[in-house]
């Protein structure tokens, strides 16, 4: 029997990080609170890039190749959607919520891809229109940081 690997975080890293360990037979449990794969880069589930009208071409080209390698290998991955990780239960084991039911996910190897959460700090004048915020602006792969003002 293989080593059991869990990924928290269905998000660009995670997931590819779950096709990745398939392409090598590796089956992954890929675990993340939101109703659908996607994470905070497509503001929602995954779906064509056509309609992300704010990603660049070479990105929209890397998250398409992405989603690509999901469905092709989907058979290898067992997604646990609006499953919230409450924490470490015991060594090598987490507790989960799901349907407000706790369960125990064990694990050989565990991989953290929880991405970013927007923080907005308020200003006079922050939501008027034309007014973008950070959180609004796209960081190229390698980017670590943007400067503002």
């Amino acid at each position: 029997m293989g080593k059991k690997v869990v990924i928290v975080g269905a998000g660009p890293a995670g997931i590819s990080a779950a096709t990745e360990l398939a392409k090598f037979g590796v089956h992954t449990t890929v675990i993340d609170e939101a109703p659908k794969v996607g994470g905070v880069i497509y503001r929602g589930p995954l779906r064509k890039t056509h309609d992300l009208p704010h990603l660049d071409t070479k990105l929209k080209k890397a998250m398409d190749k992405l989603q690509e390698d999901y469905r092709s290998n989907a058979s290898y991955i067992d997604l646990k959607t609006q499953t919230k990780v409450l924490g470490p239960l015991a060594d090598r084991t987490l507790l989960v919520s799901h349907d407000g039911k706790l369960s125990q996910v064990d694990y050989d190897y565990l991989l953290l891809a929880t991405g970013c959460q927007e923080r907005s700090i308020p200003f006079p004048g922050w939501q008027l229109p034309g007014v973008m915020l950070h959180e609004r602006q796209l960081v190229v792969y390698g980017q670590w940081a943007k400067q503002l003002g």
